[in-house]
């Protein structure tokens, strides 16, 4: 069910403590939980787009909602590190911007990860070690962090770890600067599937 809502576009009909409910056009209530950050930026009756992530467990089933594609992909990479749960990511993402986030792993500060709810020594060294695949100067000029993270989470589909993804993806933007996000990740997949035949 990982990619059955990709957005929910609506009027922001309720804020809560940690969710909103939007109405959408065909008028239904959707409750979408969501990091603290977001939750300040938004206004009753705002109209907004929402890029979701679908959750189904034994005991409920909820959708998780974020600003953007980058937002969610980082989510989606921060949920796949070992003693990330749901809560603790959402944590983090409404602690600090991703060009926050970007500073405090290349600076290795892992105080200010400490103080995220949730975030223990050990889980901050793991951040830091994941992260650092993504968040590198070395593609800050060549190529769009939003493309490289949506990118990485899509490879991370077809088995790729994120600094597989991340050193396959830079080689083909490399050589391709424009392709888009889809490109890039179907040139991957082929280069992939010519090693392995």
């Amino acid at each position: 069910m990982f990619g059955v809502l990709e957005f929910v576009k609506g009027r922001v009909s309720w804020i809560g403590d940690d969710h909103i409910v939007l109405e959408t056009p065909l008028g239904l209530g959707v409750k979408i939980i969501t990091h603290k950050r977001l939750l300040r930026q938004l206004r009753l009756s705002e109209p907004v787009t929402i890029y979701t992530r679908y959750y189904e467990t034994a005991r409920e089933t909820f959708i998780v909602g974020f600003a953007d594609k980058a937002e969610r992909s980082l989510f989606n990479t921060l949920i796949n590190i070992k003693g990330m749960g749901i809560r603790t990511a959402l944590s983090l993402i409404g602690s600090y911007t991703i060009d926050e986030l970007e500073d405090i792993v290349t600076s290795r500060d892992i105080k200010l990860l400490l103080a995220v709810p949730g975030v223990g020594k050990k889980l901050a060294n793991r951040i830091i070690t994941e992260l650092s695949f993504i968040f590198t100067s070395d593609h800050r000029q060549k190529v769009d962090r939003e493309k490289l993270l949506v990118a990485v989470e899509y490879l991370g589909k077809w088995g790729l770890t994120t600094s597989e993804a991340k050193k396959r993806l830079l080689q083909v933007w490399e050589n391709n600067p424009d392709l888009s996000v889809e490109e890039a990740v179907r040139k991957v997949l082929e280069l992939r599937a010519r090693e392995i035949t």
